[in-house]
Order: C-alpha cells, then structure tokens, then sequence
C-alpha cells in the first residue's frame, strides 16, 4: 500500500511520534560487535531479510558453481596448482576472469589501481616522496631512461603512489602447513605522457609502474625492486597485489560501503516515519543491505570464515583494518569528488586516464540532479529543511549514536543541516555509496581477485629482501596461494559477483504515491541512459573497457 509523502507538523505528529518508537524498538545499535564500528543489533527485523525471489537467484548461480567445482576435479585441477596455467584452467563452466588475458603485463599492473577493484587507493606525490621510501635518481634513471631527477616528474604532477602503510605490523594468520604472508609495500608510478588527441578526447600515454620497495622501512639488506630485475619484479608485484587485496577488503568494501552505511539506515528507520518523503526516497537503496551484512557476520568475518582462511591477517588483525576503515572513513571526505582531490587526483590533467573517476563523476551528477529535483518538491525553502525535526533527529542520531565522522559538515565541520544544498549533497553520497561505490568495487572482484594469480589475499612465502634471490618460475609458485586456499578465493569471489538483483533508478517495487516523482524516476532513468552511452562510447577507445560503473550493472542497494 503507497502512503503519501509529507513532512512532519503539529497536526500528525502523534501518528509518526508512535511510528518511530516502535521502530526504535526494533531498529536497535550495536557498537560492540567490533570496536569504533557501530552496526545493527541481530537479529534482523523481519522486513529485512531476503525474500523468496532473491533466495531463488542465489540457488542458481550456486548449482552453477557446483557445476564448475565437479568438472574441476574431474580433471583432477584440485592436485596441481603448481604452474601457473593451473590458475587459468580453473574456469570451467564459469566465465574466466577479464585479467587473465593481460595480468602479467606491467601497464596492467599499473591499470588496476585506477580501474581494478580497489581504484581509491593510488594518490598523487604533492611535495615530496615519503622519508621512509628510499627512492633515488640513480633508480629513476635506470628505469626510465631519463637523465634528469625524478623531482622534476614529481614537480609536473605526474609522479603517484601506492602506501600499504596500514598493513604494516599486521599480525600474520595461520594455515594448515603454516604462516600466511604479507608486506606493507610503497608501490611508485609515473603518468608517462605521449600527447593528446583532441579530437578524439583520448590521453595519449600511460601509467607505469617505477618501483617497490616491499617494506616501510628498508633494511641494509634490502633492496627497492624495480621493472629491471626480471623474476625478482614478479614476486614485488605480487606483494603489492595482495596488499591491495587486503585494503580493498577492509577499506575500499566492508568500511566504505557495506558497514558506513549500516548506522544510516538504522537512524532512517528509527527517525523518519514512514511517509516521509526521505525515507521513501532512501529506503529503495537500503534493500538487503542490512541482510547481506548479517550473512557476512556468519560466514565471511567470523572465525573460520573467508576473512579467517584467506587474508593475509589473524582473524583478529584483519578485523582491526576493517574496524580501523570505518573509524578513518569521513562521511565528507569520501564523496567521490572530494576524495579525489583529497588524493591529488581530481584533475583530468593530473592522471589523464582514470575510468574509476571519469564515470563515477558522470554518475554522481545523475543522482545529484534527480535528488535536487526531488528535495525541490518537498521543501520549497531552506526553512523547511532547518525545521524538520524529524531530519534533524536523524542528523543528531547518525553522528552520536551512529559515531558516522564527518556527517553533514561545511568545510569539514558539522554544522546544523538547515539548506536544500547540503541536504541534497549528504542524499546523493548515500545513493552513490550504496549504487555506484559499491558496485565498482564489489563487480571487479571476481575479474581481479577471481584470478588468484593476479590477486591472492595472502602470499606463503616471506618476502624477499633482494630481486636476485628469486632466480626461478618455480619459486613464484611457492608464493602463491595452495589449491584449497585458490579454491576458496575463486568461490567467495564468484559468489559476491555472480548476479545482481536490482538495477540503479528502477523503483518497480516501490509505490511512489506522489505521482510528480513519476517524472522525475524518467528524467533519471533518461540521464543514466545518456551516461551509459558515454561510458560505451570510452570504454570502445580505452585499451581495457572499464564496465564497473555502466549505469545498467550498477545495483540499486548493498544487497551481496
């Protein structure tokens, strides 16, 4: 049954008041299941949990997986893994993974951390190179072929790296045969520039990969590995490869998607009575995600769990990246656009081929403008917004109760939500966070991490100091994940991708019963068309098609 929108007022406000006492009643936090995350209380409100259409989708795909799984060890592919062939013909009945055509090439190194599954981590050196990389212009030189300093390339903006220092200290997980290893590597890359073809609104150049050193801190043994040292740069590159496994796990997924948004949708429920134009507005994109977290407590973050078998960590240690993700993750700070200048990368000149910024841009300005348009029809004027108690309840609630950093703020500092501007702002980062952000780095799992030879959680053998020390194929095989461990990272990625369940701007299953928002849900829809198109029409010039944020594959909600 539709209920029609409205804002609070004296005349309703006992009916909505019973309204949200009951859902605080059901809706309840929990802030100790993991320390400085609050998440919701379990069990689940009924309303909450998967329906019968999304069970069935799911048995389906797992009768394909068990398919595949059968015609594996039916070529007995269980017994090897010792080549790394043996990766690649894992794919059966299942499609293979995009990046088993290209993953040993260094520009597809370099490609994933703008267009991979973790596209948020790279960042632009503004100043200087860190004191601890122990970088040099003999290095520089050697690599490049140039004969200048390298400070001259980092004083031109086109110098980036990739900081794993969060993994550093991490406490090592075990597994049946022993420890699990992992490094807290500085990767280094340089936007190596050929021109550009206006006509055609193509970056002429490329990013490549410069060096690594494995360690923060470089010991007298040690040394920084560079493209030059053959079988040595193989083994570096993998280091870098499971570091970004990890952070994209704990960081770019679960703290940035999944769990920030868990507080939100509690306070929505316990704060916004039904027929208020926000919760009917948000509620579409807050399907099964409550649902899908609740089967992550069971069975991915729990012990024994795919957190506990594959990453690099303790149980314990992987739980306190991901506790750390949520308490660094600044509701301000990860809109698409203000993390990108908050890493020096907003600019088209700064990092020319970006696909992760390009059309996660072009779909954060569809969502804006369909949520402008829809905030317009409920508040005509900024007093309307500073006077909604039921608003400002949910303000209050998210920021104390919820713990959410950052929530609603003017120049980093919380200031009361009183303007259309900044109401629309805070609407449209919920929508990208749980359509577009989520989907970028859920979907590219299974074509980066599906393929363990690119990817693995975990490595399982220490690092090497020097390039020299790895002199032979057969030692990179040591380094790679042990058939069970490679089976259960293809499963878990194939099951978090294998099917989506809804699709970004179709609200079928959600009455709207204003009918003004009919027309707005078409002009939406008619932008995402218009945005698909675009991302087709790069995607056909790009080197690598970028799909992950085609509005059509883009989930309307958290829900796997």
């Amino acid at each position: 049954m539709s209920i029609t929108p409205s804002l609070p007022s004296t005349q309703d406000s006992e009916n909505r008041k019973s309204q949200t006492d009951f859902a605080k009643s059901v809706y309840k936090f929990d802030p100790n299941y993991l320390p400085k995350v609050v998440l919701h209380e379990s069990p689940l409100p009924r309303e909450e949990n998967f329906d019968f259409d999304y069970q069935f989708e799911k048995t389906e795909h797992i009768l394909q997986l068990g398919t595949n799984l059968a015609a594996v060890k039916a070529r007995e592919l269980f017994d090897h893994f010792d080549e790394l062939q043996d990766f690649e013909d894992y794919f059966q009945t299942i499609p293979s993974p995009s990046s088993l055509k290209n993953y040993q090439f260094d520009t597809e190194f370099a490609r994933q951390r703008v267009a991979g599954a973790n596209p948020i981590w790279i960042k632009k050196i503004v100043d200087k190179i860190p004191d601890n990389f122990k970088f040099t212009d003999e290095i520089w030189q050697k690599v490049t072929g140039e004969k200048t300093s390298y400070k001259d390339r980092l004083k031109e903006g086109k110098l980036f790296l990739c900081d794993y220092s969060t993994l550093d200290a991490l406490s090592l997980g075990k597994f049946e045969n022993g420890f699990k290893y992992a490094s807290a590597p500085i990767a280094l890359f340089y936007w190596q520039s050929s021109g550009y073809a206006k006509e055609q609104g193509v970056p002429m150049g490329s990013l490549i990969p410069i060096a690594i050193q494995l360690n923060q801190t470089l010991a007298d043994d040690e040394k920084i590995f560079t493209p030059l040292d053959g079988l040595g740069w193989k083994v570096a590159k993998l280091f870098v490869q499971s570091a970004d496994a990890n952070v994209h796990e704990a960081y770019a997924h679960l703290g940035r998607t999944h769990l920030s948004m868990e507080p939100i949708i509690v306070a929505t429920h316990r704060n916004f009575a039904k027929e208020h134009p926000l919760f009917q507005l948000l509620k579409p994109h807050f399907t099964f995600n409550l649902a899908i977290d609740e089967v992550g407590k069971r069975q991915l973050i729990n012990k024994g769990g795919f957190m506990d078998q594959l990453l690099a960590g303790t149980l314990e240690a992987s739980l306190g990246l991901v506790a750390k993700a949520v308490d660094e993750c600044r509701f301000d700070d990860s809109m698409i656009h203000k993390d990108l200048k908050l890493r020096g990368v907003f600019e088209m000149e700064s990092l020319p081929d970006y696909p992760y910024r390009h059309d996660g841009l072009l779909i954060w300005d569809s969502i804006y403008s369909f949520v402008t348009s829809y905030i317009d029809l409920y508040y005509t004027t900024d007093l309307l917004v500073k006077g909604d108690l039921e608003l400002q309840a949910w303000v209050s609630e998210i920021r104390t109760l919820g713990k959410v950093k950052g929530f609603a703020t003017i120049d980093r500092k919380e200031v009361q939500l009183e303007t259309k501007s900044l109401l629309a702002e805070v609407i449209t980062h919920i929508i990208f966070t749980c359509t577009a952000q989520h989907s970028a780095v859920n979907f590219a799992q299974y074509d980066f991490m599906g393929n363990v030879a690119n990817m693995p959680f975990a490595l399982y053998q220490a690092a090497p100091k020097k390039p020299e020390e790895i002199t032979e194929l057969k030692q990179i095989m040591k380094f790679l994940p042990p058939n069970k461990q490679a089976t259960q990272q293809v499963i878990i990625m194939y099951l978090l991708t294998a099917w989506r369940y809804n699709r970004l701007g179709h609200y079928e299953d959600f009455d709207f019963a204003d009918t003004r928002v009919e027309a707005l849900i078409k002009n939406f829809r008619s932008s995402l068309m218009e945005a698909e198109l675009k991302i087709d029409d790069r995607n056909k010039r790009r080197v690598v098609p970028y799909p992950y944020l085609k509005p059509s594959l883009i989930l309307n909600s958290i829900n796997i």
